[in-house]
């Protein structure tokens, strides 16, 4: 090449085209400029030190304990969050442990705070000082009040970290954007949480074992989640609140797994929980959580999400609305059926998951079809193959035995391919079930099998299992051991179900704030029965549908919060409250009970 086209192509390169490579270890020489693994620096900072714009400093394998700052342009990689771990020097409360530079890279690091011990914080990207890292990926961050914070206009992208043991996994404030995406968070009290951003896009993370808000925002508008999967250990899933301002943030494509549990002190967990957000809600699971979805309006402004095309499963209230807000449903395409997940752990869906192209069509699968609703359906999904697994084994076996008369029951299983039961008897204990113990061929839709054919005084043992419409057979049932008496009930586990029907008196009464009614469902007709309690006041106007959803045999309780339907407290005064069962009115049976509130 002739000296002329070495000139111009000199001219025409960008600086970072003629970077150099720094090193830093714990065994190298400590010779400047650190420009190979033997002459490397034994001190982190120095090797970004050596650096300028476009340079990369490499970290070896150890545990490093110092404070980082970074210069502007420098990409900094650790051998592996594996095997390349940095520790706070000189822990204090409130300290950071690497500081970012405009343009800089961060990757490949075990980044260990000291949380709870001291409120001390990973890594700082901020716009406002010179310090907007523009990419953080493929890090371990564990132990810190914050992990990653976010502050000003920044929009750092940051994934494929891993994110553990944390009291706030990331935290944007003051304008912070960015795209989190890929990343994992285990056990966190929030694995996200927003103070006034301004719109990052989080996408395809996996957040596991939450105690307070998975995604919290305040003060934040125009973010957009995508294809998470949000498995919370407490509380909420999804928690945005405007505090004054209309914003939006579409929720698209999601599995979000709530935890009923929670519940305590009059708190009931949301997997979705919005303020005054005008939301779309589309193509997500949302199960198992006390409210699916909650919507509130305060400081004027309307609440209105629309949701459609989601699959709302296993919540004790699907949607609740309060303060003048609302739900749009009008779209359609809402479902409340068992996804089918393929295990306990695993949230791909199995083959005929009723959410297998039933998102909305106009948003397709990386595949080109119609999406799936959750997780791994939409345009950031992935392709996989569907699994035909057979029917879970029916569980909850309970009996009732009379003199003429032994009736089984069993919880439905509720997978959308079923057949039919199978129920297999026998008078050895341990029986294994074959096609001469079958006794019933019982309907998908039932789970009742009555028995005329015993002695009094003989011990039986039923097993039940279950088939599909693909001819898979589920594995049998545990066996219930039943003993043919005159009058008697027999559960798997635990204590006998209740024979009648029982409403007790609220606890406490008088009450303020809240009380909790207790009542019993014995085993009588279809499983699970449809349960009501309403309430009203002393003019005999319904205030509160406190209860209505389908119910199992046993002993059950719930809290009334001393509010109507649109979650606004009502006055002091009596009240009466009333038990319904499979929509029948229960009195004489059954007589309402009354309870007083007092402010």
């Amino acid at each position: 090449m002739s000296k002329l086209a070495i000139i111009i192509v000199l001219l025409f390169c960008p600086i970072y085209a003629l970077a150099d490579t720094h090193y830093a270890s714990k065994i190298g020489s400590d010779t400047y400029p650190y420009s190979s693994w033997g002459t490397a620096a034994r001190v982190i900072q120095n090797g970004i030190n050596a650096s300028s714009y476009g340079d990369t400093v490499r970290v070896g394998s150890g545990s490093y304990w110092e404070n980082l700052s970074l210069i502007p342009g420098i990409v900094l990689i650790g051998a592996g969050m594996d095997s390349c771990t940095l520790n706070p020097f000189g822990v204090s409360e409130g300290q950071t442990m690497m500081r970012g530079a405009d343009s800089s890279i961060i990757e490949g690091f075990h980044l260990l705070g000291r949380y709870p011990t001291y409120n001390c914080y990973g890594i700082l990207s901020d716009n406002d000082n010179s310090m907007a890292l523009k990419a953080i990926r493929n890090n371990k961050i564990t132990d810190f009040w914050g992990g990653i914070t976010l502050a000003g206009t920044v929009n750092t992208e940051i994934s494929n970290n891993i994110f553990l043991d944390n009291y706030s996994g990331i935290y944007p404030i003051f304008g912070a954007r960015g795209v989190i995406t890929n990343n994992t968070f285990t056990n966190h009290s929030n694995a996200i949480a927003m103070w006034a951003s301004a719109g990052p896009t989080i996408r395809k993370n996996v957040i596991i074992n939450t105690t307070d808000k998975a995604i919290y925002g305040d003060f934040t508008d125009s973010m957009f989640f995508e294809n998470n999967l949000v498995v919370v250990g407490k509380y909420y899933g999804i928690a945005l609140d405007s505090y004054g301002g209309f914003k939006k943030a579409p929720i698209r494509n999601n599995t979000l797994i709530g935890d009923t549990t929670g519940i305590g002190g009059g708190y009931f967990p949301q997997v979705i929980g919005i303020e005054d957000f005008s939301n779309e809600i589309k193509n997500n699971i949302i199960s198992k959580g006390y409210y699916g979805i909650a919507t509130s309006s305060y400081h004027g402004h309307s609440s209105n999400p629309q949701v459609s095309y989601n699959d709302l499963w296993n919540n004790t209230t699907n949607y609740c609305t309060a303060n003048g807000s609302s739900i749009d449903t009008s779209l359609g395409g809402n479902i409340y059926l068992d996804p089918m997940f393929v295990g306990v752990d695993d949230y791909h869906l199995q083959y005929a998951s009723p959410c297998i192209d039933a998102g909305d069509p106009n948003i397709k699968d990386p595949d080109s079809t119609r999406s799936d609703i959750g997780f791994y359906g939409g345009t950031y999904g992935e392709t996989y193959s569907y699994i035909d697994y057979p029917p879970k084994p029916p569980d909850s076996l309970s009996a009732v035995s009379e003199s003429t008369i032994i009736i089984l029951t069993w919880k439905p299983n509720t997978e959308s391919d079923l057949s039919y039961y199978l129920v297999y008897k026998d008078t050895i204990v341990g029986f294994i079930p074959d096609t001469f113990n079958i006794v019933g061929n019982i309907s998908k839709d039932s789970s009742i099998f009555k028995d005329y054919d015993f002695v009094l005084g003989k011990t039986y043992y039923y097993r039940v299992s279950v088939w599909d419409l693909t001819g898979h057979q589920s594995e049998y049932s545990d066996q219930l051991e039943v003993q043919a008496t005159s009058v008697d009930q027999y559960t798997e586990n635990g204590p006998p179900l209740p024979k009648i029907f029982e409403l007790k008196q609220n606890s406490p009464n008088p009450f303020n704030p809240s009380t909790t009614i207790v009542y019993y469902l014995p085993d009588v007709g279809y499983q699970p029965a449809e349960v009501e309690i309403f309430i009203y006041n002393i003019l005999g106007q319904k205030v509160r549908t406190l209860v209505k959803e389908r119910k199992y045999p046993g002993k059950h309780q719930v809290t009334w919060d001393g509010k109507d339907e649109e979650g606004n407290d009502l006055a002091s005064g009596i009240y009466f409250y009333r038990l319904t069962f499979s929509g029948t009115d229960l009195y004489p049976l059954v007589k309402p009970k009354k309870m007083v509130l007092i402010r």
